[in-house]
């Protein structure tokens, strides 16, 4: 897991490189829900720590489902 200082460095140069081809109002609002997502990540599950390792956003009309693989929870 990396550490908390460097999570933010590495999805920014994550999102400048995948958000280049859309306009900067897009980048800004795909920017604020993946904010509001980590925020509600760190208020409601933050005692889970399994890393991402593959995603997928589909459209539906207005609406987006967001369907994520990842690494096994850890057992005791």
């Amino acid at each position: 897991m990396l550490p908390e200082s460097d999570k933010k460095e590495v999805l920014d140069a994550f999102l400048q490189q995948q958000l280049l081809v859309y306009d900067p109002e897009t980048q800004r609002e795909t920017r604020e829900i993946i904010a509001e997502l980590i925020a509600r990540k760190h208020q409601h599950f933050s005692h889970i720590k399994r890393l991402i390792m593959d995603f997928d956003v589909t459209q539906s009309g207005q609406r987006y489902d967001i369907s994520v693989a990842s690494t096994l929870l850890e057992t005791e």
